[in-house]
């Protein structure tokens, strides 16, 4: 399990879980979640906020992929699947492009 707190919206966050799930989630809204995405088809590893565009997002997974998203939809913006389990992925401090 994995999470991520917005940068900009202090009360949502992201939550990523072992059953490749996607839970967009607030802190006022504490038994129930904002939103649910099937990401991915293994464990979510992590889930990181773009700090430079508020809306993207990225996950990475046992699933061999790291996927970019938007988080008003409920499929990725890009896919790359590098074969082999990605335990981890960060975006660059420098760059809004750059993971």
């Amino acid at each position: 399990t994995t999470f991520d707190f917005h940068p900009q919206t202090d009360y949502m966050f992201l939550v990523g879980t072992e059953e490749g799930k996607i839970h967009k989630c607030s802190k006022a809204y504490s038994t129930q979640f904002l939103d649910t995405i099937d990401a991915h088809h293994m464990a979510v590893y992590k889930v990181a906020w773009n700090k430079f565009h508020p809306k993207i997002f990225i996950t990475c997974s046992a699933d061999w992929t790291v996927k970019i998203w938007d988080h008003t939809v409920k499929e990725p913006m890009f896919t790359f699947d590098l074969s082999s389990s990605v335990g981890d992925v960060a975006w660059a401090p420098y760059s809004s492009t750059v993971f």
